[in-house]
């Protein structure tokens, strides 16, 4: 049960992660 909630943490922090990263990219590419 624990390793299954740190897997969707951890998996859930990489995907905002990189949907932050795209959001910077399209904001930069604006400028």
């Amino acid at each position: 049960m624990d390793l299954l909630n740190i897997d969707i943490a951890g998996t859930s922090r990489t995907f905002h992660i990189k949907k932050y990263y795209l959001e910077i990219k399209k904001w930069l590419q604006t400028m």
